[in-house]
């Protein structure tokens, strides 16, 4: 439209020089369109500079022409905003338009580009893209992921089903840089670099619709994870990360592996940007994914519950706050917040433990089941040592536990007559670091037990009330243990501070036959037919 130009003739050729106008909003000044040999050969060559313009103009061109299928299709896809640069390029044979040449380059100054699925924002895209027909790549592309750098390689070409385009990524992550992103309960966990690689496939059907595939890998070399057993990692330990996603328009399937002890899988809702299904799998344990909600299982041959209570009070305390999209640098540095949590906190926990370590007790065999109550949290316990169900209210340190055991057998410590008991036996401490972390970790209990018994001591009904008073005390109340007509009432309390631990009790003790009751702990009594008050 608009068109101005000079028409030139000379002997056997024509040229035509552009000097004002535009097509589809491009402006063609400077185009220059000839054929060298009117009488043979007949071959139209178009050469073109792009001026810095909006790339809807791009996109318009090729959408209105033969490329509409490769170049057009990417572009669409990528969505790219502000004004690109380049040059574009013809070689078109009038006699056989098939063996036609479209080539040029689009240069990127600091764009935004909105990959439209996956939906990924990246700002500062800076390299160009190469195409010649249906074939595109890309030469020093890089560009700013969630305010991160990524350098990345874009290929594509023409398939009988499909074009693919395949996109290579690579970065190098500094902690500075991207332990920002980790919910701030939880970047205590973690440290280091993050190097990592992907490669993203993006397929656009010709019958219509796309698809893609992506893989991502970090070997997490000179990257420290700092967890519970198995799952601790330093620059010692292999434990690399994988994470595999495939999708369409609507949603994508992200499958990650953490070594072969930790597995994920989820279904992601490209519109809420959040998982409407999500699976985590703690060692070997087979994945299923479930219907709907976020499911934990485990299968795990140890936990040590203090070493894992923090963590897990952690990542729950994380996932109950709404997802945080940061977009940086050319975003104006805005933060939006999404209403809908990117993975919600769990729906339900199960799963089994060989054996577990719990305020100084081995329990073994252990299966549970943890679901997600209206008001609080029901953990139903079953082990070799017992068979319970726990209620965990929200704020659990404050609020507390209330415990209802069928029964619970807790072992009894070797006898001091079965081994030598040396002096430094004898004067060995307690764990200093073990009992802070008991201490800080007891919360409110209100225990009830049906048949409780502690080696070959049978308490029979057991009920005792635990509170903290203060920062340094914790009230035992209420502990009443019954058993036939034996009855013992006891109060007590544990002081712990920086001068050591002490346990104090104080009780009533009503026993109706001593004799027996001093056989069934293992000793012969010298009282005969006697009761104690």
């Amino acid at each position: 439209t608009d068109f101005v130009a000079n028409l030139n003739f000379t002997n056997n050729s024509m040229l035509i020089t552009g000097r004002g106008g535009h097509i589809t909003g491009l402006d063609v000044t400077g185009v220059r369109a000839g054929i060298a040999d009117l009488a043979h050969g007949q071959i139209l060559t178009v050469d073109a500079e792009i001026k810095p313009t909006e790339t809807s103009y791009i996109s318009d061109l090729m959408n209105q022409s033969p490329l509409k299928g490769s170049v057009g299709s990417t572009l669409e896809h990528l969505q790219v905003q502000g004004q690109i640069s380049g040059e574009f390029h013809l070689n078109l044979p009038l006699n056989n338009n098939e063996q036609a040449l479209a080539s040029g380059t689009i240069l990127f100054d600091n764009n935004d580009v909105a990959l439209q699925a996956p939906q990924t924002n990246f700002s500062k895209v800076q390299g160009q893209l190469n195409f010649s027909n249906d074939k595109i790549t890309t030469k020093d592309l890089q560009l700013v992921w969630q305010g991160l750098p990524v350098a990345i390689d874009v290929s594509g070409i023409n398939k009988a089903d499909y074009y693919d385009t395949t996109i290579k990524l690579a970065a190098l992550w500094q902690e500075s840089d991207w332990i920002r992103y980790v919910p701030e309960q939880l970047r205590s966990y973690t440290q280091g670099e993050l190097p990592w690689q992907g490669e993203l496939s993006l397929y656009q059907h010709h019958q219509g619709g796309f698809s893609y595939n992506a893989n991502f890998f970090s070997d997490l070399n000179n990257t420290q994870l700092v967890l519970p057993a198995p799952y601790a990692r330093n620059s010692t330990q292999e434990n690399n990360l994988s994470i595999q996603v495939t999708g369409q328009k609507a949603q994508s399937k992200v499958v990650l592996n953490y070594g072969d002890k930790m597995h994920f899988s989820g279904l992601l809702d490209h519109e809420s940007t959040a998982f409407t299904r999500a699976n985590l799998t703690l060692g070997q344990d087979t994945m299923v994914l479930p219907n709907d909600g976020f499911h934990i299982t485990t299968k795990l041959a140890h936990v040590d519950f203090s070493k894992w209570q923090p963590l897990i009070s952690d990542i729950l305390d994380s996932i109950n706050q709404p997802s945080v999209n940061m977009e940086q640098e050319n975003s104006m540095n805005t933060v939006q917040e999404n209403s809908i949590p990117f993975l919600a906190k769990p729906k339900r926990i199960r799963g089994s433990i060989g054996q577990l370590s719990i305020l100084g007790q081995e329990l073994n065999n252990v299966s549970f089941n943890l679901l997600d109550k209206p008001q609080w949290w029901l953990l139903q316990l079953n082990a070799k040592e017992t068979r319970s169900q726990i209620k965990i209210y929200p704020d659990w340190l404050a609020q507390g536990l209330d415990i209802d055991a069928e029964f619970l057998t807790l072992p009894q410590g070797k006898e001091e007559n079965d081994k030598e008991v040396t002096l430094a036996a004898i004067s060995q401490q307690p764990d200093r670091t073990e009992n802070d972390i008991i201490f800080a970790n007891i919360p409110p209990l209100r225990f009830h037990c049906d048949r409780c018994s502690i080696g070959s001591l049978n308490l029979g009904m057991v009920d005792v009330g635990v509170k903290r008073v203060g920062q340094q005390m914790i009230e035992f109340t209420n502990f009443t243990a019954k058993r036939d007509k034996t009855t013992l009432n006891l109060t007590g309390n544990w002081l712990h501070n920086a001068q050591g631990s002490t346990t104090t009790l104080a009780g009533n003790l009503s026993i109706d036959d001593v004799e027996t009751e001093l056989k069934a702990a293992g000793y012969e009594s010298i009282i005969k037919d006697q009761r104690i008050f």
